[in-house]
Protein backbone atom coordinates (compact mmCIF):
# COMPACT_ATOMS: atom_id res chain seq x y z
CA UNK A 1 0.00 0.00 0.00
CA UNK A 2 2.97 2.33 -0.24
CA UNK A 3 2.44 2.93 -3.25
CA UNK A 4 -1.16 4.17 -3.10
CA UNK A 5 -2.09 7.92 -2.13
CA UNK A 6 -6.22 7.43 -1.14
CA UNK A 7 -5.87 4.63 1.55
CA UNK A 8 -9.20 4.84 2.76
CA UNK A 9 -10.78 3.99 -0.87
CA UNK A 10 -8.35 1.79 -1.74
CA UNK A 11 -9.48 -0.08 1.40
CA UNK A 12 -12.91 0.51 0.99
CA UNK A 13 -12.45 -1.24 -2.71
CA UNK A 14 -10.94 -4.14 -1.14
CA UNK A 15 -13.76 -4.61 1.41
CA UNK A 16 -16.29 -4.23 -1.57
CA UNK A 17 -14.69 -7.81 -3.06
CA UNK A 18 -13.93 -9.61 0.14
CA UNK A 19 -16.13 -12.76 1.11
CA UNK A 20 -16.76 -13.45 4.70
CA UNK A 21 -13.74 -15.49 4.99
CA UNK A 22 -11.34 -13.89 2.90
CA UNK A 23 -8.29 -12.41 5.09
CA UNK A 24 -6.41 -9.35 3.24
CA UNK A 25 -2.71 -9.24 4.48
CA UNK A 26 -0.54 -5.85 3.28
CA UNK A 27 1.75 -3.89 4.48
CA UNK A 28 2.11 0.32 4.85
CA UNK A 29 5.59 1.96 5.57
CA UNK A 30 5.57 4.33 8.98
CA UNK A 31 6.02 7.53 8.22
CA UNK A 32 8.04 8.02 11.72
CA UNK A 33 10.65 5.11 10.35
CA UNK A 34 14.08 5.13 11.61
CA UNK A 35 15.23 4.77 8.46
CA UNK A 36 14.42 9.07 8.13
CA UNK A 37 13.34 7.83 4.84
CA UNK A 38 9.80 8.87 4.75
CA UNK A 39 10.75 12.20 6.27
CA UNK A 40 13.23 12.96 3.51
CA UNK A 41 10.79 11.53 0.70
CA UNK A 42 8.46 14.25 1.87
CA UNK A 43 10.72 17.18 2.58
CA UNK A 44 11.62 16.09 -1.20
CA UNK A 45 8.00 15.95 -2.02
CA UNK A 46 7.04 19.36 -0.25
CA UNK A 47 9.65 21.15 -2.59
CA UNK A 48 9.13 19.76 -5.73
CA UNK A 49 12.34 17.43 -5.60
CA UNK A 50 10.54 14.48 -6.94
CA UNK A 51 10.96 13.31 -10.53
CA UNK A 52 7.69 11.38 -10.98
CA UNK A 53 9.46 10.13 -14.67
CA UNK A 54 12.04 8.64 -12.83
CA UNK A 55 10.53 7.58 -9.48
CA UNK A 56 7.31 6.23 -8.27
CA UNK A 57 5.42 8.46 -6.07
CA UNK A 58 5.41 7.21 -1.98
CA UNK A 59 2.85 7.38 0.64
CA UNK A 60 3.23 7.21 3.99
CA UNK A 61 1.52 6.35 7.17
CA UNK A 62 1.04 6.87 10.98
CA UNK A 63 0.01 3.30 13.15
CA UNK A 64 -2.89 5.47 14.54
CA UNK A 65 -3.72 6.80 11.29
CA UNK A 66 -3.87 3.57 9.26
CA UNK A 67 -5.82 1.37 12.62
CA UNK A 68 -8.45 4.24 12.20
CA UNK A 69 -9.09 4.29 8.29
CA UNK A 70 -9.00 0.41 8.61
CA UNK A 71 -11.68 0.49 10.85
CA UNK A 72 -13.57 3.52 9.36
CA UNK A 73 -13.96 0.24 5.60
CA UNK A 74 -15.35 -2.20 8.13
CA UNK A 75 -12.49 -3.76 8.56
CA UNK A 76 -11.47 -6.08 11.39
CA UNK A 77 -7.87 -6.42 12.47
CA UNK A 78 -6.65 -10.05 13.18
CA UNK A 79 -3.10 -9.68 13.60
CA UNK A 80 -0.91 -6.53 13.40
CA UNK A 81 3.24 -6.85 13.79
CA UNK A 82 5.96 -3.98 13.25
CA UNK A 83 8.92 -4.92 11.11
CA UNK A 84 12.66 -3.67 10.34
CA UNK A 85 13.83 -1.13 13.23
CA UNK A 86 17.60 -1.88 11.90
CA UNK A 87 17.38 -3.95 9.02
CA UNK A 88 15.93 -1.04 7.33
CA UNK A 89 18.13 1.70 8.12
CA UNK A 90 20.99 2.49 5.90
CA UNK A 91 23.68 2.73 8.52
CA UNK A 92 23.34 -0.68 9.89
CA UNK A 93 23.02 -2.27 6.36
CA UNK A 94 26.40 -0.94 5.52
CA UNK A 95 27.68 -2.78 8.06
CA UNK A 96 26.01 -6.13 7.73
CA UNK A 97 28.14 -8.37 5.66
CA UNK A 98 27.44 -11.89 6.41
CA UNK A 99 24.03 -14.08 7.16
CA UNK A 100 25.57 -14.69 10.44
CA UNK A 101 25.75 -10.36 10.91
CA UNK A 102 21.83 -9.88 9.59
CA UNK A 103 20.24 -13.04 11.40
CA UNK A 104 22.02 -11.58 14.67
CA UNK A 105 20.03 -7.53 13.43
CA UNK A 106 16.85 -9.59 12.89
CA UNK A 107 16.87 -11.07 16.50
CA UNK A 108 17.90 -7.22 18.12
CA UNK A 109 14.92 -5.75 16.18
CA UNK A 110 12.25 -8.60 17.86
CA UNK A 111 14.35 -7.77 21.10
CA UNK A 112 13.94 -3.78 20.60
CA UNK A 113 10.30 -4.21 19.11
CA UNK A 114 9.46 -4.83 22.90
CA UNK A 115 10.91 -1.45 24.40
CA UNK A 116 7.80 1.03 24.25
CA UNK A 117 8.90 4.26 22.76
CA UNK A 118 11.40 2.51 20.40
CA UNK A 119 8.48 0.45 19.19
CA UNK A 120 7.22 3.38 17.59
CA UNK A 121 10.37 3.68 15.10
CA UNK A 122 9.59 0.81 13.50
CA UNK A 123 9.80 1.20 9.28
CA UNK A 124 7.09 -1.59 8.50
CA UNK A 125 3.57 -3.00 9.62
CA UNK A 126 2.21 -5.55 8.23
CA UNK A 127 -1.83 -6.26 9.27
CA UNK A 128 -3.74 -8.77 8.65
CA UNK A 129 -7.58 -7.89 8.47
CA UNK A 130 -10.81 -9.41 7.69
CA UNK A 131 -14.68 -8.18 7.19
CA UNK A 132 -15.91 -6.72 10.57
CA UNK A 133 -19.33 -8.55 11.61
Amino acid sequence: MRYIDDVPRALENVKSIMKEDTIFVFTVTNFFSFSFFPIKYFIRKLFNRIDKKEELLQYFVTEGNIKKHIKHAGLRILSFKKLNLLSFNPLVQSLVKTNDKAKKILKFDSILSKIPIVNNFFDTFIFAVRLDK
